[in-house]
C-alpha cells in the first residue's frame, strides 16, 4: 500500500513537471488550452473535466498551428498520463458521484427525471 502512494505522488510531481515544461514550450499554444480549461470549467463546474480537456486541446492545438515532431509526440503522451491519471475523476463524472465546484459554474445542473 505504501509502494502505491509513492508511486502516485512520484507521477503527479512527473505530470506536473511534464505538462508545465510543454506549457512553456508550446507558448502559442498555451492561452488557448488555458482558454479551453475555463470555458469547461465555467460551463461544467468540474475541475478536473476541465484538466482533461485542456490537455487533450495541447497537441490538437500545437498540431493546428504548424507543431510536429518530437514535441507534439511528448505532448500527446502527456495527454495520456492526463486522462489516465484522471481516471477516476472521470468515471465519477460520468455516473454524477463527481464533486463540482457550483460557484463557478454557469449551467444549471441537470435535475434527474422521473
Amino acid at each position: 500500500m505504501g509502494s502505491a502512494a509513492v508511486t502516485a505522488h512520484l507521477l503527479s510531481w512527473l505530470l506536473s513537471y511534464l505538462l508545465g515544461s510543454l506549457l512553456a514550450l508550446l507558448p502559442q499554444v498555451t492561452g488557448l488550452a488555458v482558454a479551453v480549461w475555463l470555458a469547461t470549467l465555467l460551463l461544467s463546474g468540474y475541475v478536473g473535466l476541465a484538466t482533461v480537456y485542456a490537455a487533450i486541446s495541447l497537441p490538437l492545438l500545437f498540431w493546428v498551428t504548424g507543431g510536429s515532431g518530437l514535441p507534439l509526440l511528448i505532448c500527446t503522451l502527456a495527454v495520456a498520463l492526463v486522462v489516465w491519471m484522471h481516471r477516476g475523476n472521470l468515471q465519477r463524472v460520468w455516473a454524477g458521484t463527481e464533486s463540482c465546484f457550483e460557484r463557478v459554474r454557469l449551467l444549471p445542473r441537470r435535475r434527474p427525471s422521473g
